[in-house]
């Protein structure tokens, strides 16, 4: 399962469809440019209650999975506590396994 979601989350960033990072995905949420966001479990509080409820408005599916490191390996960077997927087939193709 976890491979599968890294597999797609790595695809995503290299078809230029995934953000990581809160800021860019906090920008994203209010532009509405994407389709699911996913937040670490280790992020910080301040951090999930802001993009919960900025995905909560905007009607964005957002999940708390994994942690930090997991995430910013499966994009191929560093930790990242919040990406964003912009395309809605890889959305889809990430909800499937999680």
């Amino acid at each position: 399962m976890n491979r599968k979601v890294a597999g797609l989350i790595g695809l995503c960033r290299r078809s230029g469809k995934l953000l990581c990072g809160a800021t860019a995905t906090e920008n994203a949420i209010k532009r509405k440019k994407c389709f699911l966001v996913i937040i670490a479990e280790d992020a910080g509080d301040s951090i999930k209650s802001k993009i919960i409820n900025l995905c909560t408005i905007n009607g964005i599916t957002v999940k708390i999975n994994f942690d930090k490191k997991w995430l910013g390996n499966a994009a191929g960077l560093d930790e990242k506590a919040v990406i964003a997927v912009e395309s809605k087939d890889f959305a889809e193709g990430i909800l499937k396994y999680i």
